[in-house]
């Protein structure tokens, strides 16, 4: 019983030694992302994307030049695959090719089978009678055939001509009936069309309409909810444990340049703008090449970063705790059922 109990000791300790290398695997071990993206000028994007993790153990590629590819592998097992077009088109042909090439191989050496057994059958022909006479009824066959193809030449090609006519008279007439037919059912799914589209519209200002009377009416719900000192500190937090959050996901190595313009130079000065505010958020900011008189957009990028869960639920934990938080979304609850919105949603 000692033995057992010892045996079964030892492989509980096994299992769960196993299981915490590989929950701290799952924690510390970062997941790993790539990101490589082109614009050229007068041509599409193309980008190409890799995520891995624990020595590619796990691998996620994803690859976009006209049309998305995407594939998923486990130790280096396909899990998914969502391929191109172009590419089914070539393995495609290359496997009707290789058909191609199987059934050539059939037929020649059918070919040379079946002229071995007809040297074989002339052989025996020669030597005997029946094949002489078998001979004779096929020349008799092949003159009646030769006759019937005669009798045919003879015939008038007028009557042939005017049937032709005919039908030709009477497909014409079908094609315009048809013709007509699906001009009218375009006109009439047309007119369906724009009618259910100005009710939606009708019903979207109807909504936009009592939105609005009733933020007019229950504006110090508002107001009320913003001064509220537990709501302003708990909007502060999420918005900085958010920051935070983005600069852990953010890129810790990067290059490339962008070329962009717009039709108007204050377009592009407030595209330029909007670039700086998110950059500096984020912590990219690229070389940056504004033209102010005329359209372009162009670049090369090149992004790596990696993730770690530890963090991530890190966060999490401190979200949890905040009792902010929590007092702000149930103010959010009250101020919706006061609002009332929900009747319409």
């Amino acid at each position: 019983m000692l033995l057992v109990l010892k045996v079964m000791g030892i492989l509980i300790l096994i299992v769960m030694g196993i299981l915490l290398t590989l929950l701290l695997l799952v924690l510390f071990v970062p997941i790993r992302y790539r990101m490589d993206g082109e614009k050229e000028i007068q041509k599409g994007i193309k980008g190409n994307f890799r995520l891995s993790w624990l020595l590619h153990i796990l691998s996620i590629h994803v690859l976009v030049d006209k049309e998305i590819s995407a594939s998923v592998k486990i130790f280096g097992i396909s899990v998914f695959s969502k391929k191109s077009n172009e590419s089914k088109k070539f393995e495609e042909e290359f496997w009707q090719n290789s058909n191609k090439e199987k059934r050539k191989k059939t037929t020649t050496s059918s070919n040379l089978s079946g002229q071995k057994k007809r040297e074989q059958s002339f052989d025996t022909n020669t030597r005997n009678p029946i094949g002489e006479s078998a001979k004779l009824s096929d020349d008799f066959k092949s003159k009646i055939k030769e006759g019937e193809k005669d009798a045919l030449k003879k015939i008038s090609p007028t009557n042939i001509q005017k049937e032709k006519k005919v039908k030709n008279q009477n497909q014409q007439v079908r094609n315009k009936k048809n013709i007509f037919y699906k001009i009218w059912e375009k006109v009439l799914w047309f007119w369906i069309q724009l009618k259910r589209k100005y009710y939606q519209i009708l019903s979207f200002l109807k909504n936009l309409r009592y939105y609005y009377t009733e933020f007019l009416d229950k504006k110090e719900i508002f107001i009320q909810a913003w001064q509220d000192k537990g709501n302003r500190s708990g909007i502060f937090f999420l918005w900085e444990t958010i920051k935070q959050l983005m600069n852990h996901i953010a890129p810790k190595k990067w290059t490339g340049y962008i070329h962009f313009g717009m039709n108007s130079p204050e377009n592009t000065g407030k595209i330029l703008g909007l670039i700086g505010v998110f950059g500096g958020i984020i912590g990219i900011l690229p070389e940056i090449q504004p033209d102010f008189e005329k359209k372009v957009f162009e670049g090369k990028v090149m992004l790596k970063g990696r993730i770690y869960f530890f963090y991530l639920i890190q966060l999490l934990i401190r979200v949890w705790r905040k009792k902010e938080v929590y007092e702000l979304i149930d103010n959010i609850k009250k101020v919706w059922e006061e609002l009332s919105w929900q009747k319409i949603i």
